[in-house]
């Protein structure tokens, strides 16, 4: 029998993930956001880093010191985001690999960010669909030791019939976020530009570790839903 997996169950799941694993968010906030503070303080780079180009884009006024800063900082992102996630899963007792599947979880994401963007272009509905359906994957790469594709269509199954509570759960976060950032980063900007971009680097770090446990609450809270295991657009 299906499980119900409500709004406030995966808002519930992600605050407690947070709550226990604050200490590793937190290192993960200190990384990123140091990273970026440094960028903003040397001019190398501006807060805004949750993009679908995992931070790194360039365009005809870069200069290649900033260029390869957003490359170093893409770099121990992508790092950084693959070893809170296994902290993550291990903060709640859903890691079963061992060994290095860093490569695996590369490679997922940049399948993934494809998939999206390519969503997106079809009119944006798709690109939230996959989102949605595609939440919970790293529990199923990471946790599980499934496979790539394997990982995605074990999101895509086990999320039917939760699409909507997901997406509502992650409207609710992002909203509450974005006006808790907002806030905060204003009050820092009365202090100037230098000082609001450095506290919001680390606002934006923090913001994304709060993510990542999202994506874990929705793994484990869906996760026992994949006995069976579709294809995943089926």
């Amino acid at each position: 029998m299906e499980k119900s997996v409500g709004v406030g169950d995966i808002l519930k799941a992600t605050i407690d993930i947070v709550s226990s694993s604050a200490r590793d968010i937190g290192i993960f906030a200190l990384i990123l956001g140091g990273l970026t503070a440094v960028g903003v303080i040397m001019g190398l780079t501006e807060t805004a880093s949750t993009t679908f180009s995992m931070g790194f884009a360039v365009d005809a006024t870069d200069s290649v010191g900033s260029s390869l800063f957003d490359l170093l900082a893409a770099v121990v992102s992508v790092v950084a985001g693959y070893m809170l996630v296994k902290a993550l899963l291990a903060g709640q007792g859903l890691l079963h690999t061992e060994g290095n599947r860093f490569w695996l979880y590369l490679g997922m994401m940049i399948l993934s960010i494809i998939g999206f963007v390519i969503g997106f272009l079809l009119l944006i509905v798709p690109g939230i669909i996959l989102m949605v359906r595609w939440s919970a994957s790293t529990g199923f790469l990471l946790g599980k030791g499934e496979g790539i594709t394997e990982s995605l269509s074990a999101s895509w199954h086990a999320t039917k019939g939760h699409g909507l509570a997901i997406f509502f759960a992650g409207l609710l976060m992002i909203i509450g976020i974005f006006i808790l950032v907002g806030i905060l980063a204003a009050v820092a900007f009365v202090l100037g530009s230098t000082a609001g971009g450095v506290l919001t680097a680390f606002l934006e770090a923090a913001a994304n570790g709060v993510g990542l446990a999202f994506g874990v609450a929705v793994y484990q809270l869906v996760a026992d839903d994949t006995a069976k295991v579709g294809e995943v657009f089926s």
